[in-house]
């Protein structure tokens, strides 16, 4: 069995973006109000003024677009990352334990 741990090593920027900002872009993460984790925007056309958004469990939130998110820098290429390694981990404990 493998374990992990995360431990953040780098600085944590934010800005408060509305999230019909053109600048926030799909995959951008952020917090918004009291979500338990983050909340990136997803590659689906807004209905009227409510953008699509979801969580790491594929839960989708409808947010109005004059809401303010607040986004955190460097989120996105740091889990795809973290998601590498996981995907690597699992494919070499597959390939060691056949």
């Amino acid at each position: 069995m493998s374990y992990s741990e995360l431990k953040i090593i780098r600085p944590l920027y934010s800005l408060s973006k509305k999230i019909s900002d053109k600048n926030l872009k799909i995959g951008d993460r952020f917090i918004y109000k009291e979500n338990y984790s983050l909340l990136f925007k997803i590659d689906l056309a807004p209905k009227g003024d409510n953008y699509p958004c979801s969580d790491e469990m594929g839960k989708i939130t409808w947010i109005k677009g004059d809401e303010r998110v607040i986004k955190i820098n460097g989120v996105a290429g740091s889990l795809k990352g973290i998601s590498a390694e996981f995907k690597n981990e699992y494919l070499y404990k597959v390939k060691n334990n056949s």
